[in-house]
């Protein structure tokens, strides 16, 4: 076989569609053979493989926005008001569905030294509801063994206040059809998975209104 028959096979095995039958690729192969005046007319098999590869398409849009306040919350009844008015029946965002998620609080009791005002302990309060949150604090700051144990019967105080209070409250809603969270933190609100710009936007809007939110 010349190098030019070589060529002719390889040609004609390379301009075949995918579509084309094997037995049809022989044919061809063989009537290849003929017109070159080759008698040893040997069916050949080719693997005809693709080498298109799955690509990924998008499905969804998620976004997410932060709003940095002022100012902290300092008060558990102020905060617990906004959660309250946005989970509400008559919430003013006009949700067409909205549910209470998880709820985290965590803040410190310290235990201080009578004489030197000195903190010498502290215990980590970690709870899931407001009121559990509440009970603990009043637990652990009335408790004269704590008070005994680390203060050396001093007073014990709670951080609450203070930079290592954490407060967040995960709320899931429906505005029209598109499905968000918000998440409300002592120091910042923030909206995400929402499709929609109108969604923030609404959210933004009602924020506005409310002084412990800008």
């Amino acid at each position: 076989m010349t190098s030019m028959d070589r060529k002719s096979k390889i040609c004609l095995a390379k301009a075949t569609p995918y579509g084309v039958a094997r037995s049809q690729i022989k044919d061809l192969l063989l009537a290849s053979t003929a017109v070159s005046g080759l008698s040893d007319r040997k069916p050949i098999d080719l693997l005809i493989t693709s080498t298109m590869t799955a690509d990924f398409i998008q499905t969804a849009i998620s976004k997410s926005a932060k709003r940095i306040f002022t100012a902290e919350f300092t008060n558990a009844a102020a905060y617990d008001a906004i959660v309250a008015e946005i989970t509400g029946v008559d919430n003013p965002l006009g949700l067409a569905e909205v549910e209470l998620g998880k709820q985290t609080y965590k803040t410190y009791v310290g235990y201080f030294d009578p004489n030197t005002s000195e903190m010498n302990g502290k215990v980590q309060v970690t709870a899931y509801t407001r009121a559990e949150y509440a009970a603990a604090i009043t637990a652990l700051t009335g408790s004269a063994d704590l008070k005994t144990a680390f203060g050396n019967g001093g007073t014990a105080e709670t951080s609450e206040i203070g930079t290592e209070a954490t407060w967040n409250v995960r709320i899931s809603a429906k505005l029209g059809t598109d499905t968000f969270q918000i998440s409300l933190n002592r120091d910042s609100m923030t909206v995400s998975g929402y499709a929609d710009d109108a969604t923030l936007a609404a959210v933004d809007a009602w924020a506005d209104t409310k002084p412990a939110l800008n």
